[in-house]
């Protein structure tokens, strides 16, 4: 398997919050394949969705615009998209576009977290999807 490879994990943390940790690349190849993860937050009825790309090798200009797309739909339903990155090849796209003057992006998950304050409590922590792990098989999804 290349360790590039676009690998993903769901987790709930909070009644309607959520948490998609990506890694690999993140280009036009996985595009559809993460916003399968996204529609099915949003079909679960997530309002508070946090996007954990600390573990992502490239992101493109495709990615940039899928998630520029679900924060749109999340905040009609009033709700909100939080991005965690702290790498400058994934924060570049989004620098150039001038996108990170319009999502809040965090530089660790815990700071994501603490900002939506799950259900006023200490949330859960979702293990990352970490760019060396084995294949799907081994990530473990929370959400039914």
């Amino acid at each position: 398997m290349d360790l590039l490879e676009y690998r993903a994990h769901t987790a709930r943390v909070g009644a309607k919050t959520y948490v998609v940790a990506v890694a690999g690349e993140l280009d036009l190849y996985a595009r559809p394949k993460l916003e399968k993860e996204l529609q099915a937050v949003v079909r679960r009825g997530g309002r508070e969705l946090i996007v954990d790309l600390t573990a992502a090798e490239f992101a493109d200009s495709s990615i940039v615009g899928l998630l520029l797309h679900y924060m749109q739909e999340l905040r009609e339903r009033g709700g909100t998209l939080l991005l965690v990155a702290d790498d400058g090849r994934i924060l570049r796209p989004f620098t150039i576009l001038g996108f990170d003057r319009v999502f809040t992006i965090h530089p660790r998950l815990p700071d994501a977290l603490a900002e939506l304050r799950v259900n006023g409590a200490a949330p859960r922590t979702p293990r990352p999807a970490q760019a060396g792990a084995a294949g799907p098989a081994r990530l473990r999804r929370d959400i039914p």
